[in-house]
């Protein structure tokens, strides 16, 4: 170093300090966010450099390979090190670079901290483990020969691992730092879904917590823990794995990952215990729908009782998930106290069992069983939320003959049953209630598959104002056959959808294309609410967000359609007009003048349009007494500041005599018939609206 070099130093304690940092024969690293800062010519030179600067900012992990040799990834151990470091002020261990030819250099590592003024900073010095070999007349290249056979052969039994057995292996914390394909495969999960998380990602809810706790309790004491556990992939399904879980250690004995080896042996379990896990109800432990098709094969002649709690489903509904478990094995107990052992008791439903005999000669000795089996369960009383409760019990009856289904007919005549407030009935074909359950079914199942495959459209039908400009559009909805293009009103279906709990969420459906479909226009819009959907915290949650999105309530009349079950005192109701209100929707009520029209709706609630149902205006012109009704309706909304719109106005002669009842608003296949709304790809062959 000449004079001038040396000028720039202040003194010589900063002289010394620089000139054995850079003549150093070790490596030393300069490293800050983890990444290095700065380095000594040694150092770049140990990595296979020409010149320092193309050091920087190179992660140390970067320049090693994925695994140390002691079986931790680089990553992790490099992050142990470095806190460790952090914490107590050093550390050192052994670690294994890769230079820029590929070579493999075993190391000893010396870490420092020399943060300065708040920027954490780190120290590294590199004792090559080959160069002190060669120092002390070890066989270098023997050595090194020799280490990368070893490395090598790691890296063989890692594949042959990989490829045989389901890996994965988290940091201390359970965090997920490395998951192989068949861990991906098998999960479902993709590897960036995975790392930074722990396994309950993958836990079934059907794995006992005990059983996770023990799992716990022996890793962390460095053991190894082997056992069966059923996960669950991404989809939901369900797979069963033989595992082995071991605790990884560092050179200070202290525990730095967690290796987990599986195999799947899920076709075992199917084999074993998976059909036994079928045919089980896990909440009443009874032989469930599954179980009893089974038997029935081998049962004909057998006489078979479905057994309805009616009081079942409203107690679910204001009890929590532990409460109703406890009541229903208490239902189950006293069922079983209550039959023979030649009895076989299922759960075939949420609130209903069923009850096969293979003993009793006809199906009356059975029947006659079954109501003294119903009266003795009617008389008990059972223990609910502190209280003491009796449970209806209606119960069907039929036998298993060849080319029939006992249980659906037995389904058939307790409806039957329900229908007539009859507590049992023994099942008689009868072709109108067969022909009405099948049509239920079919629908049933045609809503289910429409709703997962696009199957509903919206039409719109607009209203005109008196000067026959276009004021709004009402959306209605309609089910879509794709295979007859043919477009169906939900007044064929739509009873059926609420029989099925579906109701809810074909309204919501339509809110969201509703909403989509204007939102990029001026024009006015109209939904029809019901009852049920006010109630319904998804859908009005639903509405509030849509109105929120979309910022267009002052666009939007919601079209409150009158039912017996109308409850305008209800906290539902008072918080459905707060939120319509806050977005300056119009409150619209739909069909007033049919069977549940009340005058003090009109009073009560803030209502800024009344549509007067279609029954009175169809025939208006001709009907006196429609007439009449009509007007002092029309008389009653003007004085108290209501418009109003007439439906169905189908004809010319329909239309001048509501003009002379000063009718504000107009709605009506005259002006316009219900069509799709969306961009003119669908043709209507629209049935009855």
């Amino acid at each position: 170093m000449n004079n001038s070099s040396q000028n720039k130093y202040t003194n010589l304690s900063e002289y010394i300090s620089s000139a054995a940092y850079e003549r150093a024969a070790i490596p030393i690293y300069v490293l800050a966010n983890n990444r290095i800062l700065d380095c000594n010519p040694a150092a770049a030179a140990y990595l296979g450099f020409n010149d320092k600067s193309k050091c920087v900012s190179i992660h140390p992990t970067e320049l090693a390979p994925e695994y140390q040799p002691d079986g931790q990834s680089s990553v992790s151990k490099a992050a142990h090190f470095r806190e460790k470091c952090y914490r107590d002020g050093h550390a050192e261990f052994f670690w294994t670079h890769r230079s820029q030819d590929g070579q493999l250099n075993e190391a000893y590592v010396r870490l420092l901290d020399i943060s300065y003024q708040n920027k954490r900073m780190v120290l590294a010095s590199v004792i090559d483990i080959k160069a002190l070999q060669k120092e002390f007349g070890g066989d270098l290249e023997n050595n090194r020969a020799i280490d990368s056979i070893n490395y090598n052969l790691l890296n063989e039994h890692k594949k042959v691992i990989d490829f045989s057995s389901i890996v994965s292996k988290t940091d201390a914390a359970g965090k997920i730092v490395y998951a192989n394909k068949k861990f991906c495969d098998i999960s479902g999960y993709e590897m960036e879904e995975l790392l930074g998380r722990d396994h309950s990602v993958i836990n079934h809810p059907d794995v006992p917590k005990a059983l996770f706790k023990d799992l716990w309790l022996t890793i962390r004491a460095g053991k190894i823990w082997q056992g069966v556990i059923q996960n669950r992939k991404k989809n939901g399904e369900s797979y069963f794995v033989d595992s082995t879980i071991s605790p990884i250690f560092n050179t200070d004995g202290e525990i730095v990952e967690y290796i987990a080896i599986r195999n799947d042996i899920t076709s075992l379990i199917e084999k074993e215990k998976v059909i036994v896990f079928q045919n089980t109800d896990r909440q009443s432990r009874l032989p469930n729908k599954t179980k009893l098709y089974s038997d029935l094969k081998k049962a004909l002649g057998a006489k078979l009782a479905v057994l309805d709690v009616y009081e079942l489903e409203a107690i679910n509904q204001i009890t929590t998930k532990q409460q109703f478990t406890e009541l229903l094995r208490d239902i189950v107990s006293h069922l079983r106290s209550l039959v023979t052992r030649d009895l076989t008791l299922y759960r075939t439903g949420e609130y209903q069992f069923t009850l096969v005999s293979k003993v009793h000669n006809s199906i009356e000795s059975f029947a006659d069983f079954c109501k003294k089996m119903a009266n003795r369960f009617e008389e008990t009383g059972f223990e609910c939320q502190n209280k003491t409760m009796n449970l209806s019990l209606f119960v069907g009856v039929a036998e298993n003959f060849a080319g029939m289904d006992p249980y659906i007919n037995a389904i058939h005549a307790i409806k039957l049953a329900e229908g007539s407030c009859a507590k049992i009935n023994v099942y008689k074909p009868q072709r109108k209630l067969l022909r009405a359950i099948e049509e239920t079914v079919g629908w049933t199942q045609s809503i289910k598959h429409a709703l997962q495959s696009d199957g509903f459209a919206i039409f719109g039908q607009k209203i005109f104002d008196r000067e026959q400009n276009t004021y709004s559009t009402e959306v209605l909805m309609r089910h879509h056959d794709h295979e007859k293009d043919i477009f169906t009103s939900p007044y064929f279906f739509l009873d059926y959808a609420c029989k099925a709990k579906l109701y809810n969420k074909l309204t919501q459906l339509v809110f969201e294309k509703a909403f989509a479909y204007f939102a990029d226009s001026t024009q006015r819009f109209s939904l029809n609410v019901t009852y049920m959907d006010i109630c319904d915290a998804v859908t009005m949650g639903l509405l509030e967000q849509l109105l929120e999105q979309y910022q267009c309530g002052s666009r939007v009349t919601i079209e409150l359609v009158e039912s017996d079950s109308l409850d305008i005192e209800s906290e539902f109701f008072t918080a459905f007009l707060a939120l319509i209100k806050r977005f300056n929707c119009h409150l619209a009520i739909d069909d007033f003048g049919s069977g549940y029209s009340n005058f003090n709706y009109l009073t009560q609630i803030p209502v800024d349009i009344v549509k007067i149902d279609g029954s009175l205006v169809r025939d208006i012109d001709i009907n006196q007494r429609h007439f009449v009704t009509v007007k002092a309706i029309v008389e009653i909304c003007h004085a108290l500041g209501v418009k109003v719109v007439a439906e169905y106005v189908a004809n010319q002669s329909i239309y001048e005599t509501l003009c002379t009842l000063n009718i504000e608003y107009f709605q009506g296949y005259l002006f316009d018939k219900p069509s799709a709304l969306h961009q003119s790809k669908l043709i209507s062959h629209s049935v009855a609206d």
